[in-house]
């Protein structure tokens, strides 16, 4: 029996500033089970973030940023968790679908 094929979300990460612009991450769409994953009204700090970024691992398919050397290098899954909290708030928000409010 087939899975349905997921569709793939690509994340801009050119709001991270100069240089970014070609920056990216490719997420498989969320689905309600991983929305209601995160939704846990009993889950606050620290353990939000670890289901954040675990749920964000999950989903992970491909991206690319920009290195300490200025220089854009292939991410993986492990890598999102080196992202600021104000990065990491802005990916989950545009994977969510959430629509960016100075667009």
């Amino acid at each position: 029996m087939s899975k349905l094929k997921p569709r793939i979300k690509r994340v801009s990460l050119a709001f991270m500033g100069e240089g970014w612009q070609e920056a990216y991450v490719d997420f498989k769409a969320l689905r309600w089970a991983d929305v209601a994953e995160l939704a846990d009204e009993n889950v606050a700090g620290r353990d939000a973030i670890t289901k954040l970024t675990g749920v964000l691992k999950r989903q992970f398919v491909a991206g690319r940023a920009l290195g300490e050397d200025d220089q854009l290098f292939d991410l993986d899954s492990d890598d999102l968790a080196e992202l600021d909290l104000e990065a990491l708030t802005k990916v989950s928000q545009e994977l969510g679908g959430a629509p960016d409010p100075n667009a």
